[in-house]
């Protein structure tokens, strides 16, 4: 039913749709997900609870980490992107959470940074030409940032652009420790 009313373009009826069926099933963490999603005034408590209710499941220390890290608290959000990795150490979106949030504290980016490299990255394939243009001003603008050099490398690589290995070498020498930026410039 949420699916149905998103497709619609129904967010309020989505919510209504998972308020309800989070109240039904409150084990649920997809639905916890939707509705801290849908109602982001309400996505600390609801992921708060969420996790009090079902503590193993990593999309919910993923999604608490993401909205910590935009809140400008990194050192909560490593620790969520670390208790995610533990129980899910194959998560990409774990692993991004913790390297954004190590260089917030090691000041390498700041949240504006961090925030700013995300929406280019959520935005992907969809608008190759954005996305590289995005990337291209967050990289420039924290040149000290694996992670916005691993992004950018990897736009680049995907859109056939033979400057790519550059960026990818840069990222992979900037945070040596990185495996997918050292998996990249290799």
């Amino acid at each position: 039913l949420v699916r149905c009313r998103l497709r619609q373009g129904d967010r309020p009826g989505a919510l209504v749709a998972a308020r309800s069926g989070l109240a039904a099933a409150p084990k649920e963490p997809g639905l916890a997900l939707v509705v801290a999603d849908l109602a982001p005034a309400d996505a600390a408590r609801v992921l708060r609870d969420a996790l009090a209710r079902v503590p193993d499941e990593p999309r919910l220390h993923e999604a608490a980490g993401k909205l910590a890290l935009a809140s400008g608290d990194a050192g909560s959000a490593l620790k969520a992107a670390h208790a995610a990795l533990q129980l899910d150490p194959t998560s990409v979106e774990a692993a991004r959470l913790s390297a954004l949030s190590r260089e917030v504290l090691g000041g390498t980016l700041d949240v504006a940074g961090s925030t700013a490299l995300q929406d280019a990255m959520s935005r992907g394939p969809v608008d190759p030409g954005r996305t590289l243009a995005a990337l291209r001003t967050v990289a420039t603008k924290y040149p000290r940032s694996a992670s916005a050099q691993l992004a950018l490398g990897s736009a680049k690589q995907a859109a056939g652009d033979a400057t790519a290995l550059a960026d990818l070498a840069r990222a992979a020498e900037l945070d040596p420790r990185s495996p997918a930026a050292t998996r990249a410039a290799g």
